[in-house]
């Protein structure tokens, strides 16, 4: 591996690390408060139980996922396509982490290894593909994108591509809850708003910083791809 590859590669991570990090720090609150909305008779030691087991799982899974991203192969890929494939083998890759991090934001041991897999699977992939279709397709550069995308402003669709994603795994991410800490929970919609801010927060903070530091900066889908 050359000095040039290297270069490339410890630029690759960095931009992946670091955006992952700042967003959890600065979001994690709402999403104590999101589950604690959720869950009936769940008892927080504070707004950051947890955070120490979320940041061990998140660094891995966002910077593969950001990785990923910046791999050509993915980005041969449609964006929700794009989403789909990265979410899956991020989380699946460390899924034991989310689930104790779970568990010590409602005041509970960290236990079991792969209880409610399925709905937080369901529930990533959905989110990371719906992001990513509305974030890279049609607020992006493809042969989707909406006439005059281009002059919103980058923290505007980062915001609109987290509300849609949001809004579309909001019932998975209840049950995901529910499967994961066994507990009585509140109806399907409940703690929507902190998740809703929690999104918002995180997204604009990762990808706004992912977009800044990435290496080689253009199209986030390659022109070729979007031709018929």
């Amino acid at each position: 591996m050359d000095a040039i590859t290297e270069n490339k590669t410890a630029q690759k991570l960095l931009s992946s690390i670091g955006p992952s990090v700042a967003g959890i720090i600065l979001s994690y609150p709402t999403l104590t408060l999101k589950v604690n909305q959720q869950v009936i008779g769940s008892k927080p030691k504070n707004l950051y139980a947890g955070m120490g087991w979320y940041l061990t799982k998140s660094v891995p899974a966002n910077s593969i996922t950001f990785m990923m991203l910046q791999s050509d192969y993915i980005q041969t890929l449609n964006p929700w396509m794009q989403g789909a494939v990265s979410r899956l083998t991020a989380e699946a890759t460390v899924y034991p982490l989310s689930l104790w991090s779970q568990r010590k934001q409602v005041g509970l041991k960290a236990g079991g290894y792969f209880r409610g897999i399925g709905p937080t699977l369901g529930r990533d992939v959905i989110f990371s593909s719906v992001f990513l279709q509305i974030y890279r397709g049609w607020l992006g550069d493809g042969k989707h994108a909406i006439p005059g995308s281009e002059y919103i402003p980058l923290p505007i669709r980062i915001m609109c591509a987290a509300t849609g994603a949001s809004m579309a795994s909001q019932p998975l991410d209840w049950f995901k809850v529910r499967a994961q800490l066994r507990m009585p929970m509140n109806g399907l919609s409940s703690g929507w708003a902190w998740r809703l801010a929690y999104c918002n927060v995180r997204s604009v903070v990762a990808w706004g910083l992912f977009e800044l530091l990435r290496p080689n900066k253009g199209p986030s889908v390659p022109r070729a791809s979007s031709k018929k």
